[in-house]
């Protein structure tokens, strides 16, 4: 219902997101198939495919974008946070569609996405939970600090902190 009426703030959604896909990411580390490993990187070719200038797509690379996601989710084997996966589904795909259609540098920004959905998959290929975790709350915050007032800011850097990640390169 929340997401459905928009209630979410930006900042609530980043936050949540920043917890949840840093514990998905360190789960599917851990229990992921071969087959999965294959179906990421199928997402991350979905993704150059729709960054492709003949092709340039921001619906579709938001959609390969969000796959890439759920199956990190499905891999992490925990039914909860697939649910969650479902219910904030739209809510998502309309924060990577606003995202890359405000950047100023669309291309640019398509590029750094799939830098960091292939460090993810590197991470979580090999069997590295802690950096697939922090690699998660390190692009959010990278991501949305910017674009959220202080206070927020600073509960976002806190998640990046508290993982042994960094702010800002």
């Amino acid at each position: 219902m929340l997401t459905s009426t928009q209630a979410l703030s930006l900042p609530e959604l980043v936050q949540f997101r920043m917890i949840v896909d840093a514990s998905a990411n360190l789960m599917a580390a851990i229990r992921r198939t071969d087959a999965q490993l294959r179906a990421l990187e199928r997402s991350i070719a979905r993704m150059r495919a729709a960054m492709e200038p003949a092709a340039r797509d921001a619906v579709e690379f938001s959609h390969a974008d969000l796959e890439f996601h759920e199956i990190i989710a499905e891999a992490g084997g925990n039914q909860l946070i697939q649910v969650y996966g479902e219910v904030i589904r739209e809510a998502v795909l309309r924060l990577i569609e606003r995202t890359i259609s405000a950047a100023e540098d669309q291309p640019a920004l398509m590029l750094r996405s799939i830098g960091h959905h292939t460090a993810v998959l590197a991470a979580i290929e090999a069997s590295d939970g802690p950096r697939a975790s922090r690699l998660a709350r390190e692009s959010l915050y990278a991501y949305y600090a910017e674009h959220v007032e202080s206070v927020d800011r600073e509960i976002m850097a806190s998640l990046v902190l508290e993982c042994g990640g960094r702010i800002g390169s």
